[in-house]
């Protein structure tokens, strides 16, 4: 397959994407995000972030997990979480 990712082991993996205002979601400016996750613990961890310095004044979005379900805030304040939990150490399709 091509990709534009190099090939990963699985852990403690990341790619960044840098800081383009156009992978920054906004009422007018929608993004999707699909990914497969394969989480060791599903009770926390981070997925996708634009976080910086885990200041929600000068952030932009997460999506996480925590307690088995998906978290997502778009500012900060408001938050989201899935209606299913994520089971550790399987498989599992995002998109949001």
């Amino acid at each position: 397959t091509n990709s534009i990712f190099p090939p990963t082991d699985g852990i403690n993996d990341f790619v960044d994407i840098g800081n383009k205002a156009s992978l920054s979601p906004t009422i007018n400016q929608p993004i999707t995000f699909e990914t497969w996750i394969n989480p060791t613990n599903a009770n926390n961890g981070m997925i996708a972030s634009k976080y910086f310095n885990m200041d929600a004044g000068n952030s932009n979005f997460f999506i996480a997990l925590a307690n088995g379900k998906i978290q997502l805030t778009a500012n900060g304040t408001n938050v989201l979480y899935s209606n299913t939990t994520v089971a550790a150490s399987t498989w599992t399709h995002l998109a949001i």
